[in-house]
């Protein structure tokens, strides 16, 4: 693999140019970010349809059925993420539904807290809540990656506590490069 981008940002509007991609070099792996917060499932799932038609359409693309499966060194591999579970509107097996359209990472919070717990920038580190240890239950269960980034400090203690078998891709700070920043 020559490079894995784990979070690309394309203009989260149906008239994104899914060609900007194709500056990752063949054989890499690029995450695409379909929804944050303010996305509920119908955007999300427009969104997510729409760049998995025009990436397949273009060639230069596949998109990845399971994370650890071979990279392709003619191709640029595609997945999906989410940058908060809000887009799952509190439903368990939309988990497996995004899943379905290729989401293979999502952040259970982003920057402020929601019902998976609370997110970096708020005053009060709540950790992951019931709800939150569920979604990350089913994420591993289908196969997709808990993004720990973006979260508050108990929540980070939270995903380190929790099962074996969690698929959990934590983004490590540099503490003296980012001593000051709130992700």
């Amino acid at each position: 693999m020559n490079l894995w981008e784990q979070h690309c940002c394309l203009p989260l509007v149906p008239t994104a140019d899914i060609t900007e991609l194709a500056r990752y070099p063949l054989g890499s792996y690029v995450s695409v970010n379909v929804g944050f917060s303010p996305h509920s499932k119908a955007v999300v799932t427009a969104l997510a349809q729409d760049f998995r038609r025009k990436a397949l359409a273009d060639g230069r693309f596949r998109m990845v059925d399971a994370v650890d499966e071979p990279e392709d060194a003619e191709l640029i591999t595609l997945a999906f993420d989410l940058e908060d579970s809000v887009p799952l509107e509190g439903d368990l097996d939309n988990v497996r539904y995004f899943h379905s359209l290729g989401v293979r990472s999502m952040l259970p919070t982003y920057n402020h807290a929601n019902a998976a717990g609370g997110g970096c920038l708020d005053v009060e580190d709540t950790g992951l809540t019931a709800y939150g240890r569920d979604v990350v239950r089913e994420m591993n269960r289908v196969g997709m990656l808990v993004d720990g980034s973006h979260c508050d400090r108990a929540r980070r203690g939270t995903l380190h506590r929790a099962p074996d078998d969690l698929q959990s891709l934590q983004f490590r700070r540099f503490v003296a490069a980012s001593a000051e920043h709130y992700r």
